[in-house]
């Protein structure tokens, strides 16, 4: 939605922001590639895109394939947002990376597979690994113009991480809270886990990281309010590095606390998920 609101033209928004914003339908970022180390956008080459006229409508045919691709095996995703490396009309240099709307149900785009996360499907829609053969699209789907998407990417990163520092800090809350739950409950060696003194630490660190996850997140997204995200990187970047991290040793904690319960279930699935957002919109 951002980067359509952003960059997107007057026809773009009209076709998919609404539908967006009101929920009707889901779209879908493609970047990263199996074959290119893809957190820095400008690695981007092995999907391209080049001129190609069609019933003498000027427009782009696309090829390649992108992974990690969250939500585009959602019902509700009409819309894929794809990063190419632009292939100039001569074809014989490149130059640029530029990010072209493509309609989920263009001739061409095939759901390659679902990927699993730690041995997990990411229900309820997850994570797919797309290929685009022969995919044409018209002109008028460029977004920001070409050789903008690398500056497009990047604008995206910062409000992106913002997201999953917010969700971080929801679910190290939930889990937190059933770890206090598991330990006010069982029993062990006399009494309840609560009265020991190891797992007093783990529920006071806990909470630490908690609340120091909450302002971190908190001042990064009001920096973004007063400044911009390119002014406040560097508040972005500490939120996007300790978030996770910390909310990593909060459902370590918790897993810790269940025993071999803890392993399997939700709180394994949960820690899957956040080791996962250290590498997500770029690694720390």
């Amino acid at each position: 939605m951002e980067v359509l609101e952003q960059y997107g033209t007057p026809k773009q928004k009209r076709m998919w922001l609404k539908g967006l914003m009101d929920g009707s339908i889901r779209s879908a970022f493609c970047m990263t590639e199996p074959d290119y180390a893809s957190s820095d956008a400008r690695n981007v080459k092995g999907t391209t895109i080049q001129e190609e006229f069609k019933d003498g409508v000027k427009g782009y045919r696309v090829e390649g394939r992108k992974w990690w691709s969250t939500g585009g095996n959602d019902p509700r995703c009409k819309v894929l947002l794809v990063l190419c490396k632009l292939v100039l009309p001569s074809g014989t240099k490149e130059d640029g990376h530029t990010l072209i709307i493509v309609p989920r149900d263009t001739p061409g785009v095939r759901v390659v597979r679902d990927l699993d996360v730690f041995g997990h499907k990411d229900e309820p829609f997850g994570h797919c690994e797309f290929e685009f053969k022969g995919v044409w699209v018209e002109e008028d789907n460029v977004v920001g113009g070409l050789g903008m998407g690398g500056k497009i990417a990047q604008s995206r990163l910062g409000p992106g991480r913002i997201h999953h520092c917010m969700r971080a800090v929801g679910l190290g809350s939930r889990v937190y809270d059933i770890m206090i739950k598991r330990s006010i409950e069982r029993k062990v060696f006399g009494k309840r886990m609560i009265e020991h003194g190891m797992q007093q630490r783990k529920i006071a660190e806990g909470k630490g990281r908690l609340e120091t996850a909450r302002l971190l997140t908190l001042a990064a997204a009001s920096k973004m309010d007063e400044v911009g995200a390119k002014g406040a990187r560097t508040d972005i970047s500490l939120a996007k590095i300790l978030v996770p991290r910390m909310m990593l040793g909060i459902i370590d904690d918790a897993i810790q606390t269940h025993g071999g319960e803890g392993v399997q279930g939700e709180l394994a699935f949960f820690y899957g998920t956040m080791r996962c957002l250290r590498i997500a919109d770029g690694p720390d």
